[in-house]
């Protein structure tokens, strides 16, 4: 995963029309479904991400879930699937008026974790176990996040990106329909990803027009 050009693993080679020489990697740990913003998302990432750049897309693995695999496939050389171990939400319907569900939510270790360090939620460990196995994340990196709120996984972004001299290593653009708390060294836009004006402006604000890691959260 997250192969440079150097790396002794063989990337497969891309489909005629597709990426050209780019090798770049696409992962799909299992969330909530989001419908047209992945599809939005690879054809912003194939316009927009660096050679060698990577896409991580969390989509829910049901209904339409291979064909989408197969749509990545298509465009990057090498699609992962990565299903973090141990972070999983406790089982039932997530209601604010589930009793079992909202016991088990409370007494979860990983809650807890994630307030003890000041993340929004607990989906920070679910990135940061992907990230230590897969190093998507380093210092001086463009990363673009689409459907950051509340902004866990900006938090674990700008965590691994590291300051110096008080100035963040590096390039975070979130956007999202809802307003997010602000993070120092944070571009965050609101806007909806499928609206052509908000589109423009993301594109503005790209250094030269690209970026190394597009991350699609979502709801």
């Amino acid at each position: 995963v997250s192969q440079s050009r150097k790396s002794p693993m063989r990337l497969k080679t891309p489909s005629s029309g597709s990426i050209g020489n780019k090798s770049r990697v696409m992962i799909l740990p299992r969330s909530a479904w989001l419908g047209d913003l992945i599809g939005l998302a690879l054809d912003f990432s194939t316009t927009h991400l660096k050679p060698g750049g990577n896409l991580l897309v969390k989509c829910f693995q049901g209904s339409g879930f291979s064909q989408w695999v197969e749509s990545y496939k298509r465009e990057f050389r090498q699609v992962f699937i990565r299903k973090p171990k141990g972070i999983c939400m406790p089982a039932g319907k997530k209601h604010r008026f589930n009793q079992n569900w909202m016991h088990r939510h409370l007494n979860d270790p990983y809650v807890r974790k994630a307030q003890q360090k000041g993340y929004r939620s607990r989906a920070a460990f679910k990135l940061a176990e992907i990230d230590d196995q897969d190093k998507l994340i380093k210092p001086g990196m463009c990363i673009v996040e689409l459907g950051a709120a509340p902004g866990s996984w900006t938090q674990l972004v700008r965590e691994r990106l590291g300051f110096a001299n008080h100035a963040l290593r590096g390039k975070i653009i979130t956007l999202d329909m809802l307003p997010m708390e602000p993070l120092d060294g944070v571009l965050s836009l609101i806007g909806d990803f499928r609206d052509e004006e908000t589109l423009q402006i993301l594109q503005k604000v790209l250094p030269e027009g690209h970026c190394d890691l597009v991350i699609v959260t979502g709801k």
